[in-house]
């Protein structure tokens, strides 16, 4: 590694110091092969990062994550987000936050969201996202909950309960 990410400002902020981020601390990083890319790990996983400069160039494409899908449990409803704001939004609160290893959570969740071939349940009144595979969960705060619903409400309503059969 060549450093470790030591402080943090607030997600919606852009980072203005070395070793820092707006997603969390304590994770390794290294420089990548380019100027102004860093290779970050973060939860077991490799994520590169570009300068506005370097994205801003026809040198580096990079698609922030691969396609997110999210689907509502109860209403059948399936969608693409396609902003990468929104993308970039819920990679970062995935990602960035710490995860209960505990085990998953008794949530009734109503929406399933794969993104970058994983998948994970997510309960709308609580938000609480489940990760079956890994047995973790986390628990949103009430601000980074209506976030990430408002989010999925662009795309597929929130519903909660069961829609009667027709």
């Amino acid at each position: 590694m060549d450093g470790e990410i030591t402080s943090e400002v607030d997600g919606s902020e852009k980072p203005t110091k070395d070793n820092q981020s707006n997603f969390g601390t304590g994770y390794g990083y290294q420089y990548g092969s380019q100027e102004g890319i860093i290779e970050i790990n973060m939860n077991e996983k490799w994520w590169v990062f570009a300068t506005e400069k370097v994205l801003a160039s026809s040198e580096l494409m990079i698609d922030p994550v691969a396609v997110v899908s999210i689907h509502n449990v109860f209403t059948g409803e399936n969608a693409n987000i396609t902003e990468n704001e929104d993308i970039r939004t819920i990679s970062n609160i995935l990602c960035g936050d710490a995860w209960n290893t505990e085990g998953t959570t008794d949530c009734l969740s109503n929406i399933e969201i794969t993104i970058n071939e994983e998948t994970y349940k997510y309960h709308s009144d609580c938000g609480t996202f489940n990760d079956n595979v890994n047995q973790n969960y986390l628990s949103l705060d009430d601000e980074r909950k209506a976030v990430v619903n408002a989010i999925f409400s662009e795309y597929i309503s929130l519903t909660t309960t069961e829609v009667p059969a027709e």
